[in-house]
C-alpha cells in the first residue's frame, strides 16, 4: 500500500526492507469492513479507539463483505444479491 503525495510520487505505507514484487506473493492482508465492532465502553472512553492492543479479529467470507462506498459498489452488491453469492 501506498499514499500519493501532490507530486504523484509513490510513498510506501509501511516501510520495509523487503518489497513484494507481486500482491499475490505477500502474506494474508485483514482490512476492517465496519461490519462488527464490539467493545468495552470503559476502554472506548478512556483510549477514544475501537482498535487496541490485544484487538481479535473475526475473518468474514469475501462475500458477506461487501464494502459499499459508490454507485458502482452497490451495483455489484446487487448482482451478488441477485445470484444468490
Amino acid at each position: 500500500m501506498f499514499t500519493m503525495g501532490g507530486d504523484s510520487v509513490l510513498h510506501p505505507l509501511i516501510e520495509s526492507d523487503t518489497l513484494v514484487a507481486r500482491r499475490q506473493d505477500a502474506g494474508p492482508i485483514l482490512e476492517l469492513n465496519g461490519a462488527v465492532y464490539v467493545v468495552e465502553r470503559t476502554v472506548l472512553e478512556a483510549t477514544n479507539r475501537l482498535i487496541t492492543a490485544g484487538t481479535v479479529g473475526y475473518v468474514m467470507p469475501r462475500e458477506r463483505s461487501l464494502d459499499i462506498d459508490d454507485a458502482l459498489d452497490l451495483k455489484l452488491a446487487d448482482i451478488l444479491i441477485g445470484e444468490r453469492i
